[in-house]
């Protein structure tokens, strides 16, 4: 091993050490007019160099525009709108400059009829790359069409997003995730239509301005209208597996200059089948489970709500509210064949439980440019609540070698209500040294979950209470937190610094507890520094350092025992800490496109599984969270991306190797494995509306914690068709192709020999379509606040 990471910092040392620079990136900015001087609203501007190659392109909104060209030298600008004639004027760039003010250039009218143009726009790429972030621009492909958000981060490269809504990044692990600003559960991400989705942005080592929870921040930004008038889209999605399952919803948008309006409701039931098989050897004692559940989400709405509102020129408020409501029955079997443990053979556990949950959030922005000096203002404040309660009835019977079966009824009920509050609030003012700007900021959040587990055995023909199971659990943890955050330019050279402080109280009160389980308070401070150097002709070198920190969720410090059956429960843990990872990052970026990076991470006490035997209890076994003393893990990537007007792919290849090292329960254990990971994404245009994408991931096997787990492989292919001027859109897609998607770990620890295997029913075909109907004119510059909060972190 020592080896293997001599010559991981050696390739990261010679990488940064031999590259040479001999160019720098120039802004242009500059104003776009009409024969009458009036600036001209909608517009493109494309760079071209001496031979008329096309080198970047970008709109031009409200006259306005700003592009970046490679370096100094001749080129040309050259300017397209609809009802103008096309325009060019000539730029020579001299050396040693970082910005260029273009001089007002003016389209002349052309003197056709616009409804008989054929209006071929610039397309933002579907994929870029940016120093340390990954922009996925959802609006301009068809990935997003019937899916939820998590099933639409599961194909964005490099993401990892489970069923259940866990998301990480590759080579980082967990990551936060961001709706407009505001951060969502991992459960929620299931039930948003991704339909309502413009942009995803991965964002793997973030700045102090984010907070410091995370390995990564996963920033997605919802569909604004840009232009004026009134539109609907009207959705429909039909899923054909194993169940069947619809999503159907209507998004809906008013816009004039003072107002964007903004609404959107969909209904999405479904039918999903889970299977979990285990195999478990504890001592003599061998089990082989198979726990088998149908879910009927009979009830899922998700509905959202926007007012932006323009006070001036320069200052602007927004409220949005989101909501959902879902109501589903699970229907399980549980067979447990058991050997070695006396007369006992088998355990068969039949349930039914009923679900349903709210959630409900309330956002309000407001924010302020003072004039052209780059002074800002924003301010943000969100509070949330989620109620949740499910009931579950058990009915368990025993199997004995000679002797009657033995039957038993147990049921449980369990409560929670959490409510998250959150205000913040940043100003920006411009530096003279190293020409920048300088935010500062201050954030609160408050959050309080209350939760309750009642279990009840049936007890001749009375349900009685089990103390031993049920609890009451209160929890109440407090952030305030404080950063500074500048970013400027020395020449060719661009930096960024800041200083990021979190002071965090913590309180938890269980019954079963006998009172305070948890009682804690702690500082911590966040640093991030990150440069970027052109090395040569439009290849950039990225450096970054920044510390994160991973707080335990609430379900991970809930004392509760979650039973499963008589032989396996899982429990909350409340004594974990939280876990501290130092982040490293090298990255080399071609075109703001293909990329090449080395990381670095090393986390103390990260958070993992664990499974354990139940003392005194033959066969038993618990699963819950854990501290390790210490990961570290080395990663490798290459990112390949290649666009036309016909054909887009984007091609991901990786590499990490996980160091854990911990001691449990006296004993010293390492665990060292790779891991390779491999992503495509291939979009072709075929013409007469037709277009063809597919995606592939593959993961190889590797190291959890102390689990393994083995090989995946996840497939996704759609055709779509427009028609009817873009208005309507239809698109046939398919998942799992070979039905092979599953998930095998191995854990083999304290005398517990576990192998599992988890699937569930992603073979399917869908069919989805969408309409749009509504008039619209254009419109100034966007400055609605949700747009300009959500994107105001570099």
């Amino acid at each position: 091993m020592k080896y293997f990471t001599n010559n991981f910092l050696f390739l990261a040392a010679a990488l940064f050490l031999t590259s040479q620079a001999f160019g720098q990136a120039i802004r242009l900015t500059g104003v776009l007019t009409d024969s009458d001087n009036s600036p001209v609203e909608i517009a493109n501007v494309l760079l071209l160099n001496e031979g008329g190659d096309l080198v970047t392109g970008d709109f031009v909104y409200d006259g306005s525009y700003s592009i970046e060209a490679p370096g100094a030298g001749t080129y040309v600008l050259h300017f397209t709108a609809i009802g103008f004639a096309d325009g060019s004027t000539p730029l020579d760039l001299p050396e040693g400059v970082d910005s260029y003010d273009v001089p007002t250039f003016g389209l002349e009218a052309a003197g056709v009829d616009i409804a008989t143009v054929e209006v071929t726009a610039l397309r933002k790429p579907l994929f870029e790359n940016q120093a340390g972030k990954l922009i996925v621009n959802v609006g301009e492909s068809q990935l997003a069409a019937g899916s939820s958000v998590q099933e639409l981060l599961a194909k964005t490269p490099t993401v990892q997003a489970e069923e259940e809504g866990g998301v990480s990044v590759f080579g980082k692990g967990q990551a936060i995730v961001l709706l407009d600003g505001r951060r969502v559960t991992g459960n929620e991400l299931t039930s948003l239509p991704a339909d309502d989705i413009e942009k995803i942005e991965v964002i793997s080592n973030p700045s102090a301005r984010y907070e410091a929870s995370g390995r990564a921040v996963i920033n997605i930004t919802s569909k604004k209208n840009r232009r004026q008038g009134t539109y609907f889209n009207l959705t429909s999605s039909q899923r054909f597996g194993r169940h069947w399952r619809s999503s159907n919803g209507v998004l809906a948008s008013f816009r004039n200059s003072k107002v964007n309006l903004q609404g959107s409701y969909y209904y999405h039931p479904y039918k999903k089948d889970f299977t979990e098989e285990y195999e478990r050897e504890q001592g003599e004692v061998a089990l082989d489970q198979r726990i088998d559940r149908l879910r009927d989400q009979h009830r899922a709405h998700t509905y959202r709500a926007s007012l932006d509102y323009n006070l001036g020129p320069e200052s602007g408020i927004g409220l949005q509210y989101r909501g959902a409501a879902r109501g589903q029955r699970d229907q399980v079997s549980n067979v447990n064949l058991i050997s070695g443990a006396g007369d006992l053979t088998g355990i068969f556990n039949a349930s039914n439980s009923g679900e349903s949950s709210m959630r409900n959030s309330l956002t309000f922005n407001y924010w302020k440019n003072f004039g052209d000096d780059g002074k800002e203002l924003r301010f943000i404040a969100d509070v949330v609540d989620h109620n949740f309660d499910k009931s579950e009835l058990f009915n368990e019977s025993f199997r004995y070698t000679g002797s009657e079966d033995e039957s038993r009824q147990r049921q449980s009920t369990n409560r929670s209500d959490v409510t998250v509050g959150t205000a913040q609030l940043d100003f920006t003012l411009p530096t003279t040294w190293g020409a920048g700007s300088l935010t500062t900021g201050v954030r609160a959040v408050s959050i309080e979950s209350r939760s309750s587990l009642l279990f009840e055995e049936m007890i001749g023909s009375v349900m009685i209470e089990d103390d031993n199971l049920s609890n009451k659990y209160n929890y109440q943890e407090n952030v305030g937190a404080g950063f500074t955050d500048w970013a400027g330019s020395f020449g060719k050279l661009k930096a960024q610094a800041g200083l990021r402080a979190e002071y965090t109280q913590t309180d938890g009160v269980s019954r079963g507890g006998n009172g305070t389980v948890i009682d804690r308070d702690y500082l911590n401070i966040f640093p991030s520094i990150g440069f970027t150097y052109p090395v040569a002709h439009q290849l950039d070198m990225n450096l970054k350092y920044g510390k994160r920190i991973d707080r335990p969720s609430f379900g991970d410090l809930d004392p509760f025992l979650f039973y499963i059956d008589s032989l396996s429960y899982s429990q909350g843990n409340p004594d974990l800490l939280p876990a501290l990872s130092h982040n490293i990052d090298y990255s080399l970026i071609y075109r703001q496109f293909a990329s090449f990076n080395v990381g670095y991470q090393e986390t103390n006490n990260a958070l993992f599984q664990y499974v354990e035997p139940i003392p005194d209890q033959e066969g038993g076994a618990r699963l819950s969270m854990r501290n390790l003393d210490r990961v570290r893990t080395f990663s490798v990537g290459l990112t390949l991306p290649y666009q036309t007007k016909t054909w887009t792919t984007v091609n991901n290849f990786g590499m990490k190797w996980n160091e854990v090292s911990t001691t449990l329960n006296g004993e010293e254990l390492e665990f060292n494995r790779p891991l390779w990971y491999a992503a495509f994404y291939n979009s072709v245009k075929i013409g007469k509306g037709l277009t063809v994408e597919a995606t592939i991931q593959y993961n190889s096997s590797g190291q959890n914690g102390i689990f393994t787990f083995s090989p995946n492989l996840q497939t996704n292919a759609a055709i779509s068709k427009k028609m009817l001027g873009d208005k309507l859109s239809l698109t046939l897609s398919a998942n799992d192709f070979f039905n092979i998607d599953r998930n095998r770990t191995q854990v083999n620890i304290e005398g517990l020999d576990v192998s599992t295997e988890s699937f569930y029913d992603a073979h399917w075909v869908q069919f989805a379509v969408k309409y749009r109907v509504g008039t619209n004119k254009s419109s100034k510059l966007d400055r609605s606040i949700g747009n300009e909060n959500s994107n105001r972190i570099n």
